[in-house]
């Protein structure tokens, strides 16, 4: 896929369809892409990227059983640059 991050070629490891993992100084995250569904009359289809992070920083599984932190950006595509 041209939009995966992998092809960015900053250490982004693939480890489910559209979840992603990755350190920044040394703090290993969690990065979750998400398109949503846009209706038929939406012009711009929004995108959602979840990243999130251990409290205690170690690199090890982030899921609900864990104490974590997380940031939510949210922007739009427009269809005709998204491929489809």
């Amino acid at each position: 896929d041209i939009h995966s991050p992998l092809n960015l070629r900053m250490g982004f490891v693939r480890i489910a369809a559209g979840v992603y993992r990755v350190s920044s100084n040394n703090i290993p995250m969690q990065v979750e892409l998400d398109r949503l569904e846009a209706a038929d009359y939406q012009q711009l289809i929004p995108l959602r990227v979840t990243v999130r992070w251990r409290n205690d920083f170690a690199n090890s599984v982030i899921d609900n059983t864990v104490p974590s932190s997380a940031i939510v950006l949210n922007t739009y595509a427009r269809i005709d640059q998204t491929g489809g």
